[in-house]
C-alpha cells in the first residue's frame, strides 16, 4: 500500500518513469533492519528481554546502518525526479 501511494504521488508530480523496484527498496529498507533487530533480540535474549553489552552494541550498529541506508537512499532519490516537467502527465488527459 505504501509503495502504491508513493508511486501515485510521484506520477502526479510528473515522475512517470520511476521504477517500482526502486520505490520498494526505498520504502522497505526499514523492515530489513527491524527484522535483524528482532532476530538478534531473540537469539541473545533466549526468549526473554535481551540485555547486555553485546545486544546494545549490535542494536547501536543496526541503527547506524539504518541511518546510512536512509542517507544513501535519499542521495539517490534525484533520479526519480521528472526530467522534462509535467508534459507527459498532461498528455493523458487528451485520451
Amino acid at each position: 500500500v505504501e509503495t502504491t501511494v508513493a508511486k501515485a504521488v510521484l506520477f502526479t508530480a510528473g515522475a512517470v518513469t520511476t521504477p517500482v523496484t526502486d520505490l520498494v527498496a526505498l520504502l522497505g529498507y526499514k523492515y530489513f533492519y527491524m527484522a535483524l533487530q528482532l532476530v538478534f533480540g531473540l537469539l541473545l535474549g533466549h526468549g526473554h528481554r535481551p540485555s547486555g553489552v553485546i545486544y546494545h552494541a549490535l542494536a547501536l550498529a543496526l541503527q547506524v546502518a539504518c541511518g546510512v541506508a536512509l542517507w544513501q537512499a535519499l542521495r539517490r532519490l534525484a533520479r526519480m525526479q521528472p526530467t522534462v516537467g509535467q508534459e507527459c502527465v498532461s498528455d493523458i488527459h487528451k485520451l
